[in-house]
């Protein structure tokens, strides 16, 4: 089933979004808990009424909206996330969430009446926050934020998770009670741009994601001693950032010595303390990502990295202390809405892709709330998470009435 997707209306919103958080360079900043980002909430929940979706917020903070079936029980939803990296690009989760609304919309205009309900998911703070925690709407939604976590996480100013979730209207007390089993879809369907070559290499229109790969992240303190840098030799110095520089090339050497096995690793968060020309670094923390797939194991990297930290921390006679943020295992999409996504393709004429997301998304933890598929759009030059980010009109629509084909076949029409 074609089902015609207003395009024009679409990218009216898109638009509307972009000037949110824009920046000088081009790019969006709505970070997680900042006033830009609410500005982008209140937008989509002004969407989702105007789509007569009836918008609610769960414990968690995730915005929703429902589109009643005829039978009652579990919903088909689809949705991805508002909120941005610092300068990213306009495309990174508003294309899937603001896609679902036009979805809605369309299938509302075609005046199909579904067996299933079906529901928009707008997450709060996929992207990684300034707590290090990456998906936490859907991590909430799934029970994965424990009283120590949320009451004993702070950022680098001493805030706590538990105050930044207040701030924004969201109770930790009230996630620590949620119960996942009230939030079991049929099933759940994320329309995001690639952020990688694939597609666009091949020119392809459309990515049928098989497997989501997993993230560890660790935040590792160098504790050495702050001193006057002219007056203690080198050979009596205990430099926190010289040991920390060692550990970011030992990351980079260990991932690219697995490189083959699709292993990936990226220290991208370095604070220095105390951060003066003239004072030996006293105190430096990094954080440490690598990612990897379901056909080779993290924690064998992992081992070999934490391994070379301790050596480098012995042999500069400096303290240090590795902190667990999460490890997050791959997963497999289901092969029901792998199948349904692949039948709507057909249905549609459009060619298409089986490839694995490197990249994390909220599908990842919705996988333990539903049967989860995805679907990519190919990003020009591969570039994610930076102003330049884009994807073609054209290939947003052609993913539009493919999540719309497939949401309608999931939830019976």
């Amino acid at each position: 089933m074609r089902i015609a997707i207003n395009i024009s209306r679409f990218k009216q919103d898109f638009d509307a979004m972009s000037l949110i958080g824009r920046t000088a360079e081009g790019g969006a900043s709505r970070l997680a808990f900042s006033p830009q980002e609410q500005i982008a909430r209140e937008f989509v929940k002004q969407k989702l009424y105007e789509a007569g979706l009836n918008p609610f917020m769960d414990p968690s903070g995730n915005l929703h909206g429902r589109r009643l079936g005829v039978e009652p029980g579990p919903a088909v939803a689809a949705g991805s996330h508002s909120d941005s990296v610092e300068n990213g690009g306009h495309f990174d989760g508003v294309v899937g969430l603001l896609g679902a609304i036009e979805v809605m919309r369309s299938i509302n205009d075609a005046g199909i009446q579904t067996r299933r309900s079906l529901e928009v998911i707008s997450f709060l703070s996929e992207e990684p926050n300034r707590f290090g925690i990456s998906c936490f709407g859907s991590r909430a939604l799934c029970g994965k934020m424990d009283r120590a976590l949320l009451y004993g996480r702070s950022d680098i100013k001493g805030e706590t998770l538990s105050a930044a979730l207040s701030s924004i209207g969201v109770s930790a007390q009230e996630i620590i009670g949620l119960n996942p089993e009230e939030y079991k879809y049929n099933a759940f369907v994320e329309l995001h741009v690639e952020q990688g070559r694939m597609l666009y290499d091949s020119k392809i229109p459309l990515g049928l994601v098989t497997e989501i790969v997993g993230a560890y992240r660790y935040k590792v303190t160098f504790k050495g001693q702050a001193d006057h840098s002219g007056g203690t030799p080198m050979n009596s110095r205990r430099d926190a950032l010289a040991a920390a520089a060692e550990a970011i090339l030992a990351v980079e050497r260990t991932c690219r010595k697995y490189q083959d096995k699709d292993i990936v690793g990226t220290v991208g968060v370095i604070h220095v303390s105390p951060g003066a020309i003239n004072v030996i670094p006293g105190e430096c923390d990094i954080i440490i990502e690598v990612r990897g797939s379901t056909h080779f194991p993290k924690s064998t990297p992992v081992a070999e990295i934490k391994e070379a930290i301790q050596n480098t921390a012995r042999q500069r006679k400096v303290e240090v202390n590795i902190e667990t943020l999460m490890e997050d295992e791959s997963r497999s999409v289901s092969p029901r809405v792998l199948q349904a996504l692949e039948q709507g393709a057909a249905e549609l004429g459009y060619p298409c892709l089986r490839m694995p997301s490197r990249t994390g998304h909220d599908a990842l933890h919705m996988a333990e709330l539903s049967e989860v598929g995805m679907i990519f759009l190919p990003s020009r030059e591969g570039v994610g998470h930076h102003p330049s980010e884009w994807t073609d009109m054209g290939d947003i629509e052609k993913g539009l009435q493919l999540l719309a084909t497939t949401l309608v076949n999931l939830a019976g029409s």
